[in-house]
């Protein structure tokens, strides 16, 4: 039996390695070219194969996730540009820098998966705190308090922002003028609306636990709200923690992983409704959007193949863009990865000419009237964030570690997987994997500062008050 299960999963991925080998030999315009594609195939699914013949493979793994993300942006997307001809972005022609940033993508890759497989990563896991048991008092009480925190924060932007009128023009969909908003505000009160988020997950995870169901009332009374905001906004990478969080939570209390079927049709349907929300998110489009959504529904292929040419995977694009400019015009910015941390944490409100960001520097070069009206601007990936610090050497460094943290914190989790307190905390934080990815460390971790630091918050108080606990009984003895 088990030896069909492992020819089973030879012939799939054998399969899957020809059909995209087919397409690179096909669509390749050069030699080189269909090497580096060549390349980054063998890079992602070298790992997942390994993992699945020795029986190990979990779909909840962040070495699966990042490597989902690096096949849409670095795989997908390039083979679709070759297909489609698409071979201009933002004004910009991507075939200059083609081959260049084919490269980059695998040598990030490389060096993720050098990092991830390391042996630090499994040292790095031992530091990390015990989870202490799970009460869900005290848990009930840090949600009400989230849910208040937050409910403060966002009523003290709006107030301040122009009273609650600003509210009915949020959920409007996304304007140009919805920017000046947020630039006479700061992250640290409008995204304060995101601390429902742990909040509702608390509410959710105490009534599914110790089985109260009367906490289910609570958690649907905070997180639709959270929902029909970040919707309403098609702020899709908002929505993506409440998205994966709770069923991955079910999943790893239930000690149960979900069947390839479901995997798929949620991953289709799930896709699509991102599709949806992308093309309703204006709010000239908020007339049509029952009519879009019911197209994208019943043609769940067709919005998919839309995906691989829209903004939700141009990181390859972007990052083509990016080698055209740095470091000939825009030179390297030694440090900003460490910097750029910094430099998000000080309020604008209190530093109005605070440097920008590595990623924003690369934006205003590449795009500067774009970037004078709007801070919704295209992505690099982390890849292109960490080329443009020092280049292949920061990409290097910064992958590896990221390969390494990401193993510790699985390998953290394998530990303590019948702890409800890890499965809380890796429920929450594996959502942020493929943002991460897509993105820059900076705004990962904000987003991370109202979703998972106040679960994170809660161990860690859980944590002191056992030691205490502790520390009394052996006093009072």
């Amino acid at each position: 039996m088990i030896f069909r299960k492992s020819l089973l999963r030879a012939t799939l991925y054998i399969i899957l390695f020809g059909m995209l080998a087919s397409l690179v030999m096909i669509y390749s315009e050069t030699k080189l070219q269909a090497l580096l594609l060549f390349a980054i195939v063998f890079s992602l699914i070298g790992p997942i194969s390994f993992r699945s013949m020795q029986g190990r493979l979990d779909l909840f793994e962040p070495l699966v996730l990042a490597n989902c993300a690096f096949f849409f942006m670095f795989l997908c997307r390039p083979l679709s540009d070759l297909i489609t001809g698409q071979t201009h972005h933002f004004g910009y022609t991507i075939l200059t820098t083609f081959d260049k940033t084919l490269f980059l993508a695998w040598f990030g890759i490389i060096c993720f998966q050098v990092g991830y497989f390391s042996p630090l990563g499994s040292r790095l896991a031992k530091l990390f705190p015990y989870p202490p048991k799970f009460k869900p008092g005290t848990a009930i009480l840090s949600a009400w308090l989230f849910t208040a925190l937050g409910a403060t924060l966002f009523f003290l932007f709006i107030n301040t922002q122009g009273g609650f009128k600003v509210v009915s023009y949020l959920l409007q969909g996304r304007q140009a003028s919805n920017n000046e908003l947020f630039l006479r505000s700061t992250g640290y009160l409008y995204n304060g609306i995101m601390m429902w988020g742990p909040a509702s997950f608390i509410f959710f995870i105490v009534a599914v636990v110790s089985k109260r169901k009367h906490m289910f009332i609570p958690f649907a009374v905070i997180v639709l709200p959270l929902i029909f905001l970040y919707g309403s906004r098609g702020a899709r990478s908002q929505l993506l923690p409440l998205v994966i969080s709770f069923p991955v939570f079910w999943y790893l209390w239930k000690q149960r992983r979900p069947s390839f079927k479901n995997v798929l049709l949620a991953g289709l349907i799930g896709l699509a409704l991102l599709g949806w929300i992308r093309e309703v998110r204006e709010i000239e489009a908020k007339d049509k959007m029952m009519d879009k959504l019911v197209v994208v529904l019943f043609s769940p292929l067709a919005t998919i193949s839309d995906l691989l040419t829209s903004p939700d995977t141009e990181m390859f694009d972007s990052m083509a863009n990016e080698l055209l400019v740095v470091p000939e015009t825009l030179p390297f910015m030694h440090g900003a990865t460490i910097t750029d941390i910094f430099v998000r944490a000080i309020p604008r409100t209190l530093y109005s000419n605070k440097p920008l960001e590595s990623n924003d520097e690369i934006v205003n070069a590449l795009w500067s009237e774009h970037y004078s009206k709007s801070r919704a601007s295209p992505c690099f990936s982390v890849i292109g964030v960490f080329y443009a610090d020092s280049g292949f050497i920061s990409v290097a460094l910064g992958m590896y570690f990221l390969g390494t943290i990401m193993s510790a914190f699985w390998l953290w989790f394998q530990a303590n997987s019948n702890s409800v307190m890890s499965q809380m905390l890796y429920s929450m934080g594996i959502p942020f994997v493929v943002i991460l990815m897509r993105g820059s460390i900076p705004d990962t971790l904000a987003r991370m500062l109202f979703y998972f630091a106040p679960l994170f918050m809660l161990m860690v108080y859980k944590r002191m008050r056992t030691r205490i606990d502790r520390v009394i009984a052996i006093r009072v003895r």
